[in-house]
């Protein structure tokens, strides 16, 4: 007996619009580069604190963007595997007071509205075209 699929909501379907916005401007304002070494291509947006954190999951102070080895698979030194590491470079680069502004936003609780998303995805499309026209 197959399955049923359960239908998505409004609200996870502009969810799912907003994490793919969020990622292409993230990579854009990063110049479309890993921000540890350079790489180009097969870039990932990382969330800082994770995507399960309603607070800040389409913060775009929550975000660098990194090539797949510094994100995920590198033992020496990436997001996911040395985790303390990078949490040291990363206010290094952005500093003591960005980390502090960013923990007290993910510390306050935020539940999205339908509404809410909504008009944050119009905010992240005419990013996306104020930054195509340029």
């Amino acid at each position: 007996m197959a399955k049923k699929r359960k239908k998505k909501s409004e609200s996870t379907k502009v969810g799912e619009k907003l994490d793919l916005a969020w990622a292409k401007i993230t990579k854009i304002r990063a110049g479309n580069k890993c921000e540890i070494c350079g790489q180009t291509h097969n870039l990932n947006s990382h969330h800082i604190f994770g995507r399960k954190n309603k607070s800040v999951r389409w913060s775009l102070s929550n975000c660098c963007v990194l090539c797949p080895n510094h994100h995920l698979f590198s033992s020496e030194f990436s997001a996911h595997q040395t985790p303390t590491a990078f949490t040291i470079w990363i206010i290094g680069e952005r500093g003591e007071e960005w980390h502090e502004d960013l923990m007290i936003l993910a510390n306050a609780p935020k539940k999205w509205t339908l509404s809410e998303k909504e008009q944050l995805l119009e905010e992240f499309e005419e990013m996306q075209r104020e930054i195509c026209s340029e």
